[in-house]
C-alpha cells in the first residue's frame, strides 16, 4: 500500500496521480477510498483487462477519471497497445498542458521491399511542440526505422533520427522550435525502414501542444463516471464531447463516439456502435454551447464492459467559433446565438480515448 500513500503525498504537493493497475479490489480499499475522498486526491485510474462486474478500485477516482483499456480489440485499425498510449497522453494532456491529438494512422508494409512510407497531417494552429509516437500495434519486435523525417509547410525538413528515443518496438520524439511556434498548415512525414523490418502493422500517433487556449480542445465525459452498475431499463448512458477554442464553443463540427464492448467471457472487445453526437441532440440542454451529446442505449441482456473512443473533425472551414460577445446567461432548452462567427480552422481532427464507463453491465427487462 506504499504506492497509495506515495500518491497521496504527491497530490499534497500539487502533482497529478495516475494509477496503472489490473487489480480490481483489495482488503483495505474502503480505508483508502475514504482517505482519498477526505483529502480530495485527484487520481486518474488506467485499468488494464476486462471485468464484467464493477471495478471497485475505481472508487478512488471521485475527483479524477476512470479509464478502461481493453485486453484484445477485434479491429485491425485499433489495438490495446494503442489504447494505452492514447489514454495516458489524454490524461496528461488534460492535467498539465494544452495538448491535443491531431493525427493517427496505421502504417502498413505490403512487402519486405516496401520500406518507404509517406503521408500528410494538418496542423490547424501554431504549436509550441509536436509529440510523435511510432510503434507496433501488438508485437514485441524491433521497430527497425532507418530515418523519420518531418517536412513543414514552408518546406523546412526536420530529420528526427537524433531526437528519437527508441525502445525496441517503440519510437518517440518531440519536435519544437525555440524561436517561433511550429507553423500551421499541411505537414508531411517520411518513414524509411530497414529491409529487415517486420511486416506487422505499425501505428503513428501525433499530438500538438500549445502554450495557450488558442488550440482547439476536445474534452469528453459520460454519465457513468461514478462507476455504478448500469441499468439500461431505467436510463441510457449520456456521452458528451465539448469542443472549444479560446474557451469559446465551436459549432458545426462532426463528432462521433465509437463504443467498444467486451464479449461475455471478457477476453475480446469489438466495435458495438458509432454514435453521432449533436450540439442540439435529445440529450443536449443548450444548443450552440459546443457540447455535443448522444445516448448509449442497452445493447443486450448480457454483461459487458465498455470502452469509448471519440473523434471530432471539421472540414472546409464549416466549424465556427464566435469572435464576438454574448452577455446573456443561457437557460435550459435555449439556443446561444453567434454575434460574429469565424472559422475555427480550415480543417482539424481531434481524438480522445477517455473517460470510460468501467466494469458496467446491462440488466434484463
Amino acid at each position: 500500500m506504499a504506492s497509495f500513500k506515495d500518491a497521496k503525498s504527491r497530490a499534497y504537493s500539487g502533482q497529478d496521480v495516475i494509477i496503472l493497475t489490473a487489480v480490481q479490489t483489495f482488503s483495505s480499499l474502503s480505508t483508502w477510498v475514504k482517505s482519498y475522498e477526505d483529502n480530495k486526491v485527484n487520481a486518474h485510474l488506467v485499468h488494464f483487462g476486462v471485468s464484467t462486474t464493477k471495478v471497485d478500485i475505481a472508487q478512488l477516482t471521485r475527483y479524477g477519471s476512470s479509464n478502461f483499456v481493453p485486453n484484445v480489440i477485434n479491429n485491425r485499425a485499433m489495438s490495446a497497445y494503442s489504447w494505452v498510449v492514447n489514454t495516458l497522453q489524454s490524461v496528461y494532456g488534460k492535467t498539465r498542458t494544452h495538448r491535443a491529438k491531431i493525427f493517427e494512422q496505421s502504417i502498413i508494409q505490403n512487402s519486405s521491399s516496401d520500406v518507404n512510407k509517406t503521408g500528410t497531417f494538418y496542423l490547424d494552429s501554431p504549436a509550441s511542440r509536436l509529440l510523435v509516437s511510432f510503434y507496433y500495434d501488438d508485437e514485441n519486435e524491433a521497430i527497425n526505422v532507418r530515418s523519420f523525417t518531418l517536412t513543414q509547410p514552408n518546406g523546412l525538413r526536420n530529420n528526427t533520427t537524433d531526437l528519437a528515443i527508441i525502445k525496441k518496438d517503440f519510437l518517440t520524439f518531440t519536435l519544437e522550435s525555440a524561436l517561433e511556434p511550429l507553423p500551421q498548415g499541411l505537414w508531411r512525414f517520411e518513414i524509411i525502414f530497414q529491409r529487415s523490418s517486420s511486416l506487422t502493422d505499425k501505428r503513428l500517433d501525433i499530438w500538438a501542444e500549445s502554450a495557450n487556449s488558442s488550440q482547439i480542445q476536445l474534452k469528453t465525459w459520460n454519465s457513468a463516471l461514478d462507476n455504478q452498475l448500469l441499468d439500461f431499463t431505467k436510463a441510457p448512458v449520456g456521452l458528451y464531447a465539448q469542443l472549444t477554442q479560446n474557451n469559446k464553443p465551436i459549432r458545426g463540427a462532426n463528432v462521433t463516439a465509437f463504443v467498444y464492448v467486451s464479449d461475455s467471457g471478457g477476453s475480446t472487445s469489438s466495435l458495438l456502435a458509432e454514435i453521432p453526437l449533436m450540439d442540439e441532440g435529445i440529450s443536449d440542454v443548450t444548443s450552440g454551447d459546443g457540447i455535443y451529446s448522444g445516448f448509449m442505449i442497452k445493447p443486450s441482456n448480457s454483461s459487458f464492459s465498455y470502452s469509448v473512443y471519440y473523434r471530432a473533425y471539421g472540414v472546409n472551414s464549416l466549424a465556427e467559433v464566435d469572435n464576438g460577445v454574448y452577455s446573456r446567461q443561457p437557460t435550459t432548452g435555449s439556443v446561444i446565438p453567434m454575434s460574429d462567427p469565424v472559422p475555427a480552422a480550415i480543417q482539424f481532427n481531434r481524438f480522445e480515448y477517455r473517460p470510460t464507463p468501467m466494469g458496467t453491465h446491462s440488466t434484463g427487462p
